[in-house]
């Protein structure tokens, strides 16, 4: 007993004062950045509320949707760790079991900067992949920030003595909130884009601007502060090299129903359509003025039902009882698969139709047996028809995609380009179906463009002087994975 005494006492004497202990921070850099949704965006609590199953997490306090600190941390650590892991580790921290290190970056919860923003709930549904109809109690509906809500953060960058590259780092993960690291649930669905509106620096050199940092941070003093420069944090392109890229421009080539519950801006409109195409709401800040605008889409999530379900009929022809496989390898696994999940490698945007061509078609429905109206079952549906002037481009890109991935997708897209692949509801009475216009695929360094001349002729041209785009398509199809053929 008295070896141990002895020993705890021999301990507690070498033990160094707590302020020996200090982190030896040289520089504390504080980033103000206001961020803008691009697109539509899901901040859920993981919990359902009232009469929706995914609302918006909100402060506790004032009862307004917010984004914590955590997802903002966690999203720049990620972005960084994807060229740079190492780099993550030594600014973001690391825990392991020989090693823990805490983050040199401190990152704040984003507030809403308009109380009065607005928020809209979107329905969705399970579609049963052999009949296409709508799967029995897969209904849902998640709560949304619309897009050109504006939030602001801080972000507090410590540097410590020798930590000079760490500025370069930070700036590096900041760029991808301009494009490249998307926020929320589902965004390999369209939702939860960003870009940096504007932002503001301030610099503290310690311990020369130690009290200056203390009695007035963040001053708004303009010799204290300095505007970010939004060049200088441009975001590379999303997809990376490996990426097989698809940008798709259709037209109509029949009329396209994506149901919504009618809406409308202005609570005097009458005489709304039963069912209408979907559309999706914008902020937009004028004269101090909060207003909203409306656009009419192809959300990501319908799109890419259509290419999963595609995709499963295309494998299983070409190798029978592979189309599960296909599905799962692409499109991930919504469910438990050999005792792990995992997520879509296919992000697709959602897209916005220019220029619609709106017409309202009123319907009955018949009575089979009398061959008659039946009696109460008149409804009228706002739908777009086929016109020229109507064009959208699809955009979809797979995460390293291999050669008989890239074979697949552009079956994929030749069944969109040619109208056999029809697109939201009532498939069966021909709506939904498009005809390409131009398509812009890039893979492996590779650029090809197709041009429709006419409805009787295309033009491929690429960026290695050769139309070579298909020789992805020879050799076998549908087996397992040949990236050396």
């Amino acid at each position: 007993m008295a070896e141990i005494d002895e020993a705890q006492t021999i301990h507690t004497s070498e033990r160094a004062a707590q302020w020996h202990n200090s982190s030896k921070i040289a520089t504390r850099i504080v980033y103000q950045l206001v961020l803008e949704l691009e697109t539509p965006t899901h901040i859920g609590s993981g919990e359902s509320g009232g009469v929706l199953d995914m609302p918006l997490l909100r402060d506790p306090g004032d009862g307004r949707p917010m984004i914590t600190g955590a997802t903002l941390a966690g999203a720049l650590r990620a972005y960084l760790a994807k060229s740079d892991p190492k780099a993550a580790e030594e600014l973001f921290g690391v825990v392991t079991a020989g090693e823990s290190r805490e983050s040199w970056v401190r990152v704040g919860n984003a507030r809403l900067i308009d109380a009065d923003t607005n928020t809209i709930v979107r329905d969705g549904v399970g579609i049963n992949p052999v009949n296409r109809a709508a799967s029995a109690k897969l209904k849902y509906d998640l709560e949304l920030l619309e897009a050109g809500t504006t939030f602001v953060f801080d972000l507090e960058l410590l540097l410590p003595q020798g930590g000079s590259n760490y500025e370069d780092l930070m700036k590096k993960a900041i760029s991808g909130l301009n494009g490249s690291i998307r926020l929320g649930k589902r965004k390999r669905r369209g939702f939860g884009k960003v870009k940096i509106q504007s932002g503001k620096v301030w610099k503290y050199d310690l311990p020369k601007d130690l009290i200056r940092w203390l009695e007035s941070p963040k001053s708004e003093a303009s010799e204290e502060w300095k505007k970010i420069d939004l060049a200088q944090l441009s975001s590379p392109a999303v997809a990376a090299f490996q990426d097989f890229q698809v940008e798709l421009t259709c037209t109509l080539e029949s009329s396209l129903l994506i149901r919504a519950v009618p809406s409308a801006i202005d609570p005097g409109t009458k005489n709304l359509p039963d069912q209408e195409m979907i559309r999706a709401s914008r902020t937009v800040k004028r004269n101090g003025r909060i207003e909203r605008q409306t656009q009419m889409i192809i959300p990501g999530t319908s799109l890419a039902g259509v290419l999963r379900a595609r995709l499963e009929r295309i494998a299983n022809t070409l190798k029978p009882g592979s189309g599960k496989e296909w599905a799962s390898r692409l499109f991930g696994e919504g469910h438990q698969s050999n005792g792990a999940f995992h997520s879509s490698r296919i992000w697709v945007d959602e897209t916005v139709i220019e220029q619609p061509n709106e017409w309202v078609h009123t319907r009955v429905k018949i009575d089979r047996f009398t061959g008659g109206a039946a009696h109460g079952a008149l409804f009228s549906e706002g739908l777009l028809l086929p016109s020229e002037k109507t064009s959208f481009t699809l955009k979809f890109h797979l995460d390293g995609a291999d050669k008989e991935e890239a074979r697949m997708l552009l079956l994929l897209v030749k069944d969109l380009w040619t109208a056999d692949l029809p697109v939201g509801g009532e498939a069966g009475v021909g709506r939904g179906r498009l005809r390409g216009k131009k398509a812009v695929i890039r893979w492996q360094g590779h650029l090809w463009t197709i041009e429709a001349k006419d409805k009787d002729m295309i033009i491929v041209t690429s960026s290695t002087g050769t139309p070579d785009l298909e020789k992805l398509l020879e050799g076998k199809q549908g087996g397992k994975n040949d990236a050396n053929a």
